[in-house]
């Protein structure tokens, strides 16, 4: 008898749940831009080297992000910050190329 009653229960809830996951998702129809593991703005955002989120990492765990000390450098009596800035940068941009064109070749 209880096994009928637990056949019974998951054949009511299993569709529920399946229906409910499926329309929570936040990377439903996400995966039809050129790269299937790339949103658009994650593309933009490693070829133009504005990071990959994780600056939001740092901040939550009440660290500056790279570009917060930029801005307070001065402030700070930092030196050579834009010239540590520009070949971050440079780098942060081969790199975020490098990135996309292996995602493509792996797409």
């Amino acid at each position: 008898m209880y096994r009928l009653i637990y056949g019974v229960v998951i054949l009511i809830a299993l569709p529920t749940l399946v229906l409910a996951q499926a329309t929570h998702s936040p990377y439903v129809g996400r995966g039809k831009g050129a790269l299937k593991t790339l949103f658009e703005e994650g593309i933009q955002a490693l070829l133009n080297s504005q990071g990959m989120g994780l600056a939001k990492a740092a901040g939550l765990n009440h660290y500056p992000g790279q570009r917060h000390v930029l801005d307070l450098a001065t402030p700070l009596q930092l030196s050579e910050t834009q010239q540590i800035y520009d070949r971050m940068h440079q780098e942060a941009v081969r790199l975020g190329t490098l990135i996309v064109d292996k995602e493509q070749e792996l797409d």
